[in-house]
């Protein structure tokens, strides 16, 4: 009986590493941001996901992060492009991000802000989309009607499933046609993020909500 008990468990440990490398794999995708546009002050701040961030550039430069409440910074000296480097960064806190060209950084959540660093409020939002892949934490979905969230119909990004809505989000398929309520926020990004997601319901053949249970 021990050892069987034994095999059992030799089997099951690499398995549960694999699943594990796979589960982080897709937090990190979910959580990888491009910031775009000529400036070098970029119009996003971003939040450290785990605190070690790995940044990457279109061009060789430096990177800055300058802690918003504090206004501490903290710098990569020196990025050649297409390479990855890493710092390490406080969990929990927004930063300003100074580089050139298109950067790209993980794992993080981004916000926008205005000109004057402000964070921008919005209402609430809403778009309908069809559901192209189904994960654990989250969906990719392609817009279809816009409505009045800003998103372009036929982009395609991915939408968390941990909603507001106390119901929780619906048991979601393939080919699915959704409606997703949110507060708004769009991040000038690539791939595309939104902010806080409220509810994300299932459409009947009439375009409908059907109501959560």
């Amino acid at each position: 009986m021990k050892n069987k008990w034994k095999r059992v468990l030799v089997a099951a440990i690499p398995l549960a590493i694999i699943v594990g490398e796979i589960s982080y794999s897709n937090y990190v995708r979910l959580h990888t941001f491009k910031l775009l546009g000529n400036e070098r002050v970029k119009s996003e701040q971003i939040r450290p996901a785990l605190g070690k961030v790995k940044v990457n550039s279109t061009v060789d430069t430096n990177v800055i992060f300058t802690d918003i409440e504090t206004e501490e910074t903290y710098e990569i000296g020196y990025i050649t492009s297409g390479v990855s480097e890493a710092i390490q960064l406080e969990c929990g806190k927004w930063y300003m991000v100074e580089g050139a060209g298109d950067l790209t950084i993980r794992p993080v959540t981004v916000r926008s802000i205005d000109l004057s660093g402000c964070e921008n409020e919005k209402g609430q939002a809403y778009f309908n989309a069809k559901v192209l892949e189904v994960n654990k934490e989250y969906v990719d979905v392609r817009c279809t009607e816009t409505f009045n969230s800003g998103i372009s119909v036929d982009e395609e990004f991915s939408v968390a499933k941990d909603v507001v809505l106390a119901n929780g989000a619906p048991e979601l398929k393939i080919d699915d046609n959704i409606r997703v309520v949110f507060n708004g926020d769009v991040m000038e990004s690539y791939p595309l993020q939104i902010g806080t997601i409220y509810a994300i319901y299932l459409l009947d053949e009439n375009g409908e909500e059907i109501p959560n249970n």
